[in-house]
């Protein structure tokens, strides 16, 4: 708080001289709860309008309407604010009507609102002030929002956490048309229905400036986001979100820096917080991570045989889907192309009681030993796990599993290649997370076109293809 103050006394002394002209004395009120009472108690201190009494209020006002709240950013971080407070303190951030109504209900007969803050506004009632705004003032204040906003960035992945525990996408998608918040809230599973309308109001805002709801008038309707995650949704990737915002993946992240400065690189973080690997964890999180994978292997298929009309799979007579968890991809292709036989290549205790058909079967094994042989090696977010020395080991495997180029020969990856989304913002910002985790989890990580390339040719390959049909993945075909 006393760094905040002396930022914002240097933009009030510089740019905002006339708040505090003409005054003789001053008094600074401690924040808090109590905004009426407080605000009654200052007007009771201060002499009227006409002798130059005034409250100075230095705080943030949302803006309902998006113009006036300015850019983006900040407009994300007061939503972050106000459901901070909400957790912290059971306070709020309010708007100009809400405010508005605070001060008439304190007696007081105007106000005016000063917008050289930032995120905040200082809002008093003397006419006539002008405001100045120099070029290092702004650039400092967008710096202060900038930090403000990734300080708090994970409001909204709690707020989202929140809102899959609760059943809200699938409440509003049930309800069958635009829900209103009265409707939302006496469906929710809350004991205090009548206190709780504001607090799911607030929650639902900022779950809508991130895109998971639209609001059609007084009712709340979903959008594509957050249709993936309802429960019968069949290209649905709930348990992927869920696996995510566990906080057993999440409490690695405390201990990156001390996992820096120790310098023991042979374990993760992940291990070194939770004294085994991802894969040996409770039961819970390999669920939610094996279910996730299913999931997700689900949408890529989708797009691979819809999308990609099949062309990755034309001429192929076997296929070996290499650390293929419960056959989810390889059920898919076996379905759709009738003449191609399948093996799911798995640890033996993730395929066991699993049962084949008549073109899809399940072999037991380790990729690092060998690899059965086929016309084709597909490997579905695998590499990503693995240090480049171990990847160039699977590749090697997978190529004595495959005939010549010529023969048609190939293995397929389906991975992030980082420089092919940096045009996007949003898919490149989610590649570098993803790489994050990699690191976090299993010291693994996202790769870019050249290093890719370097692995392929130094594990003996001669060429490969990227086919950027998957988002912020790519499927790569690599040639022996």
């Amino acid at each position: 708080m006393t760094c905040d103050t002396r930022l914002i006394m240097s933009v009030l002394i510089q740019n905002g001289k006339e708040i505090l002209e003409g005054l003789k004395l001053l008094v600074d009120v401690g924040g808090g709860t109590g905004t009426v009472s407080k605000a009654i108690k200052c007007k009771e201190a201060i002499p009227n309008k006409e002798n130059g009494g005034k409250l100075i209020i230095i705080d943030m006002i949302i803006f309902d309407n998006k113009e006036k709240s300015g850019d983006d950013k900040s407009c994300e971080t007061q939503l972050f604010y106000d459901m901070l407070m909400m957790v912290l303190l059971g306070g709020k951030e309010k708007n100009e009507q809400e405010w508005a109504k605070l001060f008439l209900d304190a007696g007081y007969s105007d106000y005016k609102i000063i917008p050289i803050l930032g995120l905040r506004c200082v809002i008093e009632y003397l006419k006539n002030m002008t405001t100045l705004c120099n070029n290092d003032i702004k650039q400092v204040l967008a710096a202060k929002t900038h930090i403000w906003n990734y300080t708090f960035n994970y409001v909204s992945s709690m707020s989202l956490k929140c809102a899959i525990q609760l059943g809200i996408p699938d409440i509003i998608h049930s309800h069958g048309r635009p829900m209103a918040l009265s409707d939302l809230v006496n469906a929710l599973p809350i004991d205090n229905k009548t206190k709780g309308q504001d607090y799911i109001y607030r929650l639902m805002r900022i779950l809508i400036h991130d895109g998971f709801f639209l609001q059609e008038g007084d009712g709340y309707l979903l959008t594509p986001n957050s249709r993936l995650l309802l429960k019968d949704e069949p290209l649905n990737i709930l348990p992927f979100v869920q696996f995510g915002l566990d906080s057993i993946v999440i409490d690695p992240f405390h201990y990156l820096s001390q996992w820096l400065q120790n310098g023991e690189y042979s374990s993760t973080p992940f291990e070194t917080t939770n004294g085994n690997t991802i894969f040996e964890k409770e039961t819970k999180i390999n669920r939610l991570l094996n279910e996730g994978m299913a999931c997700d292997a689900r949408l890529v298929m989708s797009v691979l045989i819809q999308n990609g009309k099949g062309q990755l799979f034309e001429g192929l007579k076997s296929l070996v889907d290499v650390g293929g968890g419960t056959g989810t991809i390889a059920k898919a292709i076996a379905d759709a192309f009738p003449q191609i036989n399948c093996t799911v290549f798995e640890l033996p205790h993730v395929i066991e009681g699993l049962e084949g058909s008549k073109n899809l079967s399940f072999v037991g094994g380790d990729m690092f030993s060998s690899i059965p042989c086929a016309n084709a090696i597909l490997l579905k977010s695998v590499l990503h796990d693995w240090s480049d020395e171990d990847c160039i080991k699977i590749l090697k495997k997978c190529k004595e599993a495959i005939p010549s180029k010529e023969n048609g020969g190939k293995v397929i990856l389906i991975e992030i290649v980082m420089d092919q989304n940096k045009d996007d913002d949003k898919s490149y910002e989610t590649q570098l997370l993803i790489d994050m985790l990699m690191m976090i989890l299993l010291s693994g990580k996202e790769r870019s076109q050249q290093e890719w390339a370097k692995l392929f040719y130094d594990a003996g390959y001669s060429d490969y293809k990227i086919i950027p049909i998957l988002g912020l993945r790519c499927v790569i075909e690599v040639y022996p």
